[in-house]
């Protein structure tokens, strides 16, 4: 499975298998010490950094409002 990741993610204790994706503005929002050492050990094992087109950001916002979490997505 494909996931990406928002900012929230790296301030949790939460743990995916598969295909990690985020962004460099993502990674910017990062700035506590925990959360930073867990992006770059996610990092080290293949999370993937990238831009996203407007496909991607269309099918992820519809995702996030299915969810119930456009409101809180970075």
């Amino acid at each position: 499975m494909q996931y990406i990741l928002d900012a929230s993610f790296f301030f949790a204790e939460n743990h995916l298998e598969g295909d990690l994706w985020t962004t460099a503005e993502v990674a910017e929002e990062i700035r506590d010490h925990v959360s930073k050492m867990r992006f770059e050990v996610l990092t080290a094992e293949g999370l993937k950094i990238g831009g996203a087109g407007p496909a991607e950001v269309s099918a992820v916002k519809e995702a996030a409002e299915k969810s119930g979490d456009l409101r809180v997505l970075s």
